[in-house]
């Protein structure tokens, strides 16, 4: 089993709109699809284990978790 974790950086005012875009995007061979959710983090502690991203702008974060049992369907698939 694989885990894929996916950072969105959403601008300020279009989360909404995001998250309902989030929830129309399909892959098309489940099989391998364990499961999947988006979550936003509640605070910004979490950044402190990563390096500062000097030249970003502000944003809003979003974190996607999926869980696949096979890495070449879950390369396949994003590959399309």
């Amino acid at each position: 089993m694989i885990v894929v974790l996916v950072k969105w950086k959403i601008r300020p005012g279009r989360e909404q709109e995001f998250v309902q875009h989030w929830q129309k995007l399909t892959v098309g061979d489940h099989r391998a699809l364990v499961g999947e959710f988006l979550c936003r983090p509640q605070s910004r502690y979490y950044a402190i284990w990563g390096l500062p991203e000097v030249d970003d702008p502000p944003c809003e974060v979003f974190v996607n978790v999926a869980f696949w049992t096979d890495e070449s369907v879950f390369l396949s698939e994003i590959a399309s």
